[in-house]
């Protein structure tokens, strides 16, 4: 997928959409599958920001951010929060099983986004 060259690099989240969406998506099936064949603690994260609103509750003119904001999601059941946003290291996680990560110095050189689905 190629990123959206009419919006700047900067805003990350609505560059690289259509691949986020795609991310997002196919993890939350993960997930379900997982569920769905008997593994009721199955957990998906993505990578980067959900996209599944073109404006997430915090960027909309208006909005008061607080602690209970995320009962207004839209998307409660599909998004799922991201590795990074948990706190893990997502070079090393991705270097420990066995693939070639590095930095991209271009927000334009090719972008590979991992998922994670956790399973008890």
């Amino acid at each position: 997928m190629q990123p959206n060259t009419e919006v700047p690099p900067a805003h990350i989240h609505h560059f690289l959409w259509d691949a986020i969406l795609k991310m997002h998506d196919t993890m939350f099936e993960l997930e379900r599958y997982a569920f769905l064949s008997g593994y009721y603690k199955a957990l998906a994260m993505g990578a980067l920001p959900c996209s599944y609103c073109s404006d997430c509750l915090p960027e909309r003119r208006g909005f008061v951010l607080d602690s209970a904001s995320k009962r207004f999601c839209e998307h409660q059941d599909r998004a799922r929060p991201s590795m990074e946003a948990c706190g893990i290291d997502v070079y090393k996680t991705v270097r420990k099983v066995g693939y070639e990560l590095e930095v991209r110095t271009s927000p334009y050189e090719r972008i590979t986004l991992f998922g994670l689905l956790l399973i008890e």
